[in-house]
């Protein structure tokens, strides 16, 4: 992580997307490896998947801390995809100020008429189901408001309009709950978020928390090819509830809760 100025950051992994999936690479693996590999899937499966790399910050220790100087740029944009690929709760109007302070921060004071083509910026950072004439307008405008506004003082408005959201630091994953006799009731399109604190469920897209799990309640978590069993019980009712999910990335969510329940494990 030293070329990208992250020698004192702490929890970035650099995860590859392949097929609609997205994993992070174990320490040991080879960049050249991941791809000679992904390479010989496609052959095989006669398609033209290629893979791709990011860095992102994979564990958050306490989201409520503010993030160290040298992650700050990475953890924002990390954040800007998530909001774009709609996988990140916020209400239309923070969207709005969201996408304004973003191009205060790359291109200045809307007066300076750097930046021409809002429909285009816009698609960079919002949703494509927002996407519209009156959401360019909307964001056109609040950039106008923000004439003299410095790029330390719009990261500061953006990173608290997103930290106010319950899933900031958490890992977004769109999952389908599966009914089943043994498992508990949940809309069939859901967000299964892992964080600091556990697992949080919501119906996509949702702002209200249909069902929290501190990972001290996470009795197992069993992935499969494409789905993932959960299974809980509360600690002080003893309570029991089990999940099942469909989803591309079983293997990832199994992964990063191992890797949270041993950094809770190891502090």
């Amino acid at each position: 992580m030293e070329k990208f100025g992250l020698t004192e950051a702490s929890g970035f992994a650099i995860y590859q997307y392949y097929a609609k999936a997205e994993l992070a690479l174990f320490s040991e693996e080879k960049i050249a490896d991941v791809v000679q590999r992904c390479e010989r899937a496609s052959i095989n499966a006669q398609t033209s998947d290629k893979v791709h790399f990011i860095i992102k910050k994979r564990l958050f220790d306490e989201p409520s801390k503010k993030c160290k100087p040298c992650e700050e740029d990475f953890v924002r944009w990390q954040i800007v995809e998530d909001i774009k690929n709609d996988r990140y709760p916020l209400k239309p109007e923070d969207i709005v100020a969201c996408a304004a302070y973003m191009a205060q921060i790359q291109y200045g004071d809307a007066a300076m008429e750097v930046l021409d083509d809002y429909m285009g910026f816009a698609s960079k950072v919002v949703p494509k189901r927002l996407l519209s004439e009156e959401m360019e307008d909307k964001i056109r405008t609040r950039h106008l408001e923000l004439a003299g506004f410095d790029i330390h003082s719009c990261h500061a408005e953006f990173m608290k309009t997103v930290m106010n959201q319950p899933l900031f630091g958490h890992t977004v994953f769109s999952v389908l709950h599966i009914q089943q006799a043994y498992t508990s009731k949940l809309p069939r399109e859901c967000w299964l978020a892992v964080g600091f604190d556990g697992v949080k469920i919501l119906a996509r897209r949702s702002l209200e928390i249909s069902a929290a799990h501190p990972f001290s309640d996470l009795v197992n978590y069993i992935p499969a090819k494409n789905n993932i069993l959960l299974v809980i019980e509360n600690r002080s009712t003893l309570k029991a509830a089990k999940y099942v999910f469909s989803t591309e990335n079983s293997l990832a969510i199994a992964s990063l809760i191992k890797d949270y329940i041993d950094f809770h494990l190891s502090t």
